[in-house]
């Protein structure tokens, strides 16, 4: 499947879930709002906090910065609270949907001919396998609803925190190479190529999985079947008294070659590449932090506010994937 494709799908299921359960996609982006503020106003206070340490060490200021430490949290925790059980609570409303109204919708608006043909059997078989086994189609949209509007929330958190780390000077010194015009744009191009590395790798490695999803099918049918073996009363005995298990257990096992083969092939080469890329692009945005640091172009109370943009920015990057999902496991329109 081709990312566009990907996209597309993912975009049908979410307009699924705005038309059906509209109060779910609005709790959702509004918990991914709290939490992603949530880090970045403790580390703002943070990092006055430290300003403060490392200056003046006024009694009276350091009072009111950790009063204000102390109270952003307490209330930023209590906000995300609340909003994460209304996000609970809609969710058991759109798994309502997407178990029961989505599919008996579609189906009382087919012929009984169709209702009734192996085909049409065949594809919902599909679908339940395919979110039984790998999360896929439904379960794959809601999480990257929820992952992408939390990763969109701190990437733009991210990028105002961090406008002075750009826009700051170095006095005379041998890092004024710093203040060149050139060096803003080509330290952005940078750490955007990098971050955009990372959850590409992600993204492809995704997309990728479907080549084994055939015989990762197979095999959870195939251990859904042999266990239920060992849990019939009339046939466990049989298991235990003759060594059975062992058998089965060879037999249940049938697809975990292919998984091994995606782990050593292409789709371990993608997350390990992925991987790298994040604590690659992690390295050089301290480093850039650091060397500006040291060059006096700010304080450290401004390290420790630009160092928890940074980490904040980067982890959302990261989670920012373009989406993919499974053809034949989107909701019916």
């Amino acid at each position: 499947m081709t990312l566009k494709e990907s996209v597309r799908l993912t975009l049908r299921a979410w307009r699924f879930y705005w038309k059906n359960t509209p109060r779910f996609v609005l709790s959702t982006v509004l918990w991914a709002l709290a939490d992603a503020v949530s880090p970045y106003a403790v580390v703002w206070f943070s990092a006055r906090l430290v300003a403060e340490l490392s200056d003046a060490r006024d009694p009276q200021a350091l009072a009111v910065d950790v009063a204000w430490v102390l109270g952003v949290t307490a209330l930023l925790t209590l906000v995300r609270s609340v909003l994460l059980h209304w996000k609970s609570v809609e969710r058991e409303q759109l798994n309502w949907q997407l178990g029961h109204d989505c599919f008996m919708e579609k189906q009382m608006s087919m012929d009984y001919a169709d209702e009734d043909s192996q085909q049409v059997y065949d594809l919902y078989n599909f679908i339940q396998q395919s979110e039984s086994f790998c999360s896929g189609g439904n379960p794959n949209a809601v999480a990257l609803l929820d992952s992408v509007s939390a990763a969109v929330f701190r990437i733009l958190g991210g990028a105002v925190l961090s406008v002075g780390l750009f826009t700051a000077r170095v006095p005379a010194g041998p890092l004024t190479v710093f203040n060149s015009p050139l060096c803003v744009p080509a330290v952005l191009v940078l750490i955007l190529a990098v971050a955009w590395l990372s959850p590409v790798c992600a993204s492809s490695a995704g997309i990728s999985s479907p080549d084994i999803e055939e015989e990762g099918r197979w095999g959870n049918r195939l251990w859904a079947f042999l266990m239920g073996v060992c849990r019939d009363d009339k046939k466990a005995l049989d298991v235990r008294m003759y060594d059975q298990f062992e058998f089965l257990k060879d037999h249940a096992a049938v697809s975990m070659p292919a998984f091994e083969r995606a782990r050593k092939g292409k789709f371990g080469i993608l997350n390990a590449t992925g991987n790298a890329a994040s604590a690659l692009l992690m390295g050089l945005a301290y480093l850039f932090v650091c060397l500006k640091a040291y060059g006096g172009a700010f304080g450290l109370g401004a390290v420790t506010q630009y160092v928890g943009a940074a980490t904040n920015f980067l982890w959302a990057s990261a989670g920012c994937s373009p989406p993919w999902a499974t053809a034949d496991s989107t909701p019916p329109t």
